[in-house]
């Protein structure tokens, strides 16, 4: 009988302490977590890529079942949440969850568009700034323009439509474990020394959620500039084609890719 109650205290206390060792808060890594700066980022030679947009959401076709199932064959993943959550193993399982808000906000606002192109909603959001309006440009199906909607603003030449939409629940992501089920925060950074697969599809080692505009979040891939040009070149051009070709389309993609890397600001990727 003694014997069994030491071994269920010790299992007891061993459960404990992975689930203590599960959740941790280091605030100066979670503060720098919550800077993503995009801007900085390009400077220190790193590409911060969306590569599925609304998870969590109704267009969301990539999470399975609401999951996200991050692997790794060799060594370990980490995660780090801006709540300062910070997790160590070779599988984690990300969950999307609706969860209700205690005080419903109405969001209400001015949408300008669709526009055929990301250069002409800039260029409408320029006018409009100049006119003293605080300007979004957005892209959650097509390019818009947004301005905070106001009692008494005047009547506007272009196209434009009044948004409202009444928001009673929030998308929150939770990391299921063996023994809890853990809030997280975004951005959320999940990272491994080895090739991750997220649901059963290698994609690299660095990874973001963010969470978007439109209530639903991102899954942004960091990698090296010069390892996107080397991705992107031989589609762009063919990898047979001559070398000071080859070096011709780089340099034009490089110059387009940094030209272009604050079309998804808004959603803190390039």
């Amino acid at each position: 009988m003694k014997l069994k109650f030491v071994f269920s205290y010790l299992l007891f206390g061993l459960i404990s302490l992975l689930i203590i060792n599960t959740k941790f808060t280091s605030s100066l890594a979670a503060e720098e977590l919550q800077k993503i700066e995009l801007d900085k980022e390009i400077k220190k030679g790193k590409f911060l890529i969306g590569l599925k947009q609304y998870l969590g959401g109704k267009n969301d076709s990539f999470s399975k079942k609401k999951n996200i199932n991050f692997k790794t064959d060799k060594g370990f993943l980490n995660l780090l949440s801006s709540n300062g959550i910070k997790h160590k193993s070779k599988q984690i399982t990300i969950t999307w969850v609706d969860t209700p808000l205690k005080n419903p906000t109405t969001i209400k606002r001015i949408v300008f568009g669709p526009f055929a192109s990301y250069e002409s909603a800039k260029k409408q959001a320029e006018k409009l700034k100049e006119k003293g309006f605080e300007t979004t440009v957005a892209y959650p199906k097509n390019w818009e323009v947004w301005i905070p909607f106001e009692d008494g603003l005047p009547r506007f030449a272009l196209k434009n439509k009044i948004f409202r939409k009444i928001k009673n629940f929030q998308i929150t992501p939770v990391l299921r474990t063996e023994y809890n089920v853990i809030k997280l925060e975004g951005p959320i950074y999940i990272y491994a020394e080895e090739e991750i697969k997220i649901n059963g599809v290698n994609f690299g080692k660095n990874f973001y959620l963010t969470k978007d505009l439109y209530g639903t979040w991102t899954l942004v891939q960091k990698i090296e500039f010069d390892d996107y040009l080397a991705g992107v070149l031989p589609y762009e051009i063919g990898p047979n084609s001559p070398l000071e070709a080859l070096k011709a389309q780089a340099v034009i993609a490089r110059t387009w890719g940094i030209f272009n890397s604050d079309r998804f600001n808004m959603d803190k990727y390039h």
